[in-house]
């Protein structure tokens, strides 16, 4: 029993203290609001009182308890102007305001309506006392609901601040601060009721519309805004709008829009030209009581005197009796009739690309057409725009543009021009044409932009800039710029620094590797029948390659299996690779070690071969790129040319395409010259090779020249020819090397270095 009584007591002290920690769980506060924030002068006498406005309270009875309270404050020197608060004893709930305009307002009013739970009146719940000069104390003293009362929960009140003096040194922003008793709904927060104005005029158009050359033009709104009542001085000139040279105010008069303030006032403001046509004068009867705001809608202007007139902003400058935020202010702009064109944002486009099958590498960037003036493009007129470079407009197989530039409707600003469907014009493929049907209306020039239109770019682009070059009847002619920029869908090369030779009349010789690297993703296509094709030059006969002679990096799939090799309708062979997928990361395909017979007709230089297939969808020339992959040789004397290949630090090496093995590998001293083994070299060319192990000499002999290289000398004897060298023969593992240029030069070889791969080339 005892333990039951310890558990109970433990129990309602961990109550006590979440009720202590929590006092406010549920409970919802007072909102404090201001009723249009009021703009105002400081008061110039003592008793120049300013109306600060309304502050409005929605307040939740249900979580008010009698002497609940909360007090209201305002800046310090600030005074409440309420006569019948006699001293801070005085209970004011009942009293009445008297504003600067002599209207007279209850201090503090309920405004909820019939619903309100208050409806019977504030003092019959508030009792309110002036605590000090800036100070006001609202008290609870009945929160029970009114007789009658409607279903609202919460009491919707008022309290006047209309009459209040405002010091010298007041912020701009005047705030009043609201403290609520501990834990009652009456919340701690802060308001702003009014700012403080300096007597300005702030003058202002809501845009900037524009003056055709030679014409008129209607502005847009005009505003005037007080910042304190009275900133509009009483007289003739109050302000003084004046425009620039060789312009003028059209009307005699112009209608004045009250928006807000001293209606009384503002509805006797007129706006008059003066007798110099470029200057309008505003006339204020009195002062303002309230700050007030009106507005000239619409007004018309012209040029008087085109000769002085200038093109630009038309700035307005601003004067008079009354102070304004600015002296000067661009109330529009002056345009001549013309039409700017030009290009952004150029996209990128393949060679050999068709929009009719690609649109994502065929587009063109923006074509912008904006005119300086409405009106500018003629109506009835024409505009011509020609691409450069040999690049087409995308059309279909009747001539029909497949996609024509499309206007972008978030980037043009029409202004009511209209025009016609893109025609191609003529045959060269390259020129569309559009008729103007509605000239431009608005306040300012139109602005057309342009893009979406597909090309077609022919295989043989070299990587250039394609340009939009405008004309026609319209008014608008001249090159606008680059349009689209041409990138080949795939590269080609050769590895190495050095090109394999190969000898006309010699079967399957071995070519530099081919290496073709997509531009983009997906630049090989793979819709039906795709592939890829290495065309050589008539003359050259390649070995059809195995699979694993065809290799990609990517996840481009090619079928390897069935590479095969024709011969085109020119008689050219060709290697042909069918494509099964295409790339979505940019991939390259490598063929390595083709092997090809060489005709004795084909000239000396390189041994082209030539890149088309599937990344080709235009007609007229196929290959997108063309490269040596070897370098064709003919020897002086007609003989097959013999050939050795080398490889520093590997023991195997190729003499005329046979593959042999080393008992030393050739390698690169410390001086960075090449040695070779002297025998293997010698004997791949036909010399016969004699040894003197007492001398230590190597002797070689080839069509009757003696060659002699004693080891360990810097010297050699060709032909009874001494030749000094700047690294002395060694041996080495039982073989003697020399360096690569000398036994090269001594047996009449030609010497070919590829430095990427250290390999060395003899023939």
């Amino acid at each position: 029993m005892r333990k039951c009584n310890q558990f109970v007591s433990v129990l309602s002290i961990a109550a006590l203290l979440a009720s202590l920690a929590w006092p406010s769980m549920g409970q919802a506060a007072t909102a404090f609001s201001v009723v249009g924030v009021q703009a105002i002068n400081a008061s110039v006498t003592n008793t120049d009182y300013k109306d600060l406005g309304d502050i409005k309270l929605k307040v939740p009875i249900s979580d008010l308890n009698n002497d609940d309270f909360f007090f209201l404050r305002l800046p310090a020197d600030f005074k409440f102007n309420i006569p019948a608060a006699a001293d801070g004893m005085t209970d004011i709930s009942g009293a009445m305001v008297t504003k600067p305009d002599g209207s007279v307002k209850p201090l503090i009013e309920v405004v909820g309506g019939l619903n309100d739970p208050w409806n019977d009146g504030a003092a019959q719940h508030l009792s309110v006392y002036q605590t000090n000069h800036n100070e006001l104390k609202v008290i609870v003293k009945n929160v029970a609901k009114a007789e009658g009362a409607g279903t609202d929960v919460d009491t919707t009140l008022k309290m006047s601040l209309g009459s209040v003096y405002v010091p010298g040194n007041a912020d701009s922003a005047i705030q009043a601060v609201i403290e609520g008793k501990a834990g009652s709904a009456f919340n701690d927060q802060q308001v702003i009721v009014a700012n403080r104005g300096t007597g300005l005029i702030d003058v202002s158009v809501d845009s900037l519309k524009t003056i055709p050359e030679g014409g008129t033009g209607t502005l847009d709104t005009i505003r005037f805004k007080e910042d304190i009542p009275g900133a509009l001085m009483a007289g003739s000139s109050s302000l003084k709008l004046r425009l620039p040279f060789g312009f003028e105010w059209t009307e005699t008069n112009y209608p004045v829009s009250f928006v807000d303030g001293d209606s009384g006032v503002v509805g006797e403001i007129t706006a008059r030209r003066s007798s110099d046509t470029r200057e309008l004068e505003i006339y204020v009867p009195t002062s303002t009581k309230s700050a007030s705001y009106f507005t000239i809608h619409h007004a018309e202007i012209g040029v008087q005197d085109s000769s002085v007139v200038k093109f630009g902003d038309i700035v307005m400058t601003v004067s008079g009796s009354s102070k304004t935020n600015s002296t000067s202010l661009v109330i529009g702009k002056y345009a001549p009739y013309r039409v700017i064109a030009k290009t952004e944002n150029p996209k990128d486009v393949l060679a050999g690309r068709s929009g009719s099958r690609d649109p994502m590498y065929t587009e063109m960037g923006q074509l912008v057409v904006e005119e300086q003036a409405p009106g500018s493009l003629r109506s009835g007129g024409s505009i011509r725009i020609e691409l450069t470079g040999g690049v087409k407009w995308a059309v279909d197989h009747q001539s029909k543009l497949i996609q024509p530039p499309q206007v972008n409707a978030s980037l043009s600003d029409l202004q009511g021009l209209e025009f016609g469907e893109w025609e191609l014009l003529g045959s060269s493929g390259d020129t569309i044409s559009a008729t103007i049907k509605t000239t431009s209306n608005g306040a300012k020039g139109a602005k057309l932009v342009l893009n979406k239109g597909l090309l077609d770019i022919a295989a043989d682009v070299s990587p250039t800039e394609i340009r939009a070059v405008l004309d026609g009847t319209a008014g608008v002619s001249g090159d606008a710029g680059v349009i689209a920029r041409v990138i080949a869908p795939v590269s080609m090369e050769v590895p190495g620094s050095f090109l394999k030779p190969v000898q006309g009349g010699v079967q399957n010789q071995t070519i530099g590797d081919l290496v073709v690297k997509e531009s983009v993703a997906g630049a090989i296509d793979a819709s039906s029948d795709s592939f890829i094709r290495f065309t050589f030059e008539t003359g050259i006969r390649p070995n059809t390659p195995d699979a694993s002679q065809i290799q990609v990096d990517g996840d481009l799939v090619v079928e390897s299996n069935r590479a095969i090799t024709e011969k085109d309708q020119e008689g050219r062979w060709y290697i042909q690779i069918p494509v099964k997928s295409s790339s979505t990361v940019s991939s390259t395909l490598t063929l390595k070690g083709v092997k090809v017979t060489v005709d004795r007709t084909v000239p000396e230089g390189g041994l082209m071969v030539s890149l088309s297939g599937s990344m080709v969808q235009t007609t007229g020339v196929e290959h997108v790129a063309r490269i040596a992959a070897a370098n064709v040789i003919i020897p002086a004397n007609g003989n097959i040319m013999k050939s050795a290949i080398f490889t520093i630090g590997s023991t195997s090496y190729t003499v005329n395409g046979e593959e042999k093995a080393l008992d030393e590998a050739p390698f690169i001293d410390r001086n960075g010259r090449t040695l070779v083994p002297v025998r293997a070299v010698a004997e791949a060319f036909g010399a016969v090779v004699g040894w003197d192990p007492k001398g230590q000499v190597v002797t070689i002999l080839k069509d009757g020249k003696a060659i002699s290289i004693p080891v360990g000398s810097y010297v050699i004897n060709i032909g009874g020819v001494y030749v000094q060298n700047d690294s002395p023969a060694i041996n080495r593992g039982g073989r003697v090397f020399l360096p690569l240029r000398v036994i090269a030069e001594a047996l009449g070889a030609n010497v070919g270095w590829d430095s990427e791969t250290q390999t060395i080339y003899l023939n």
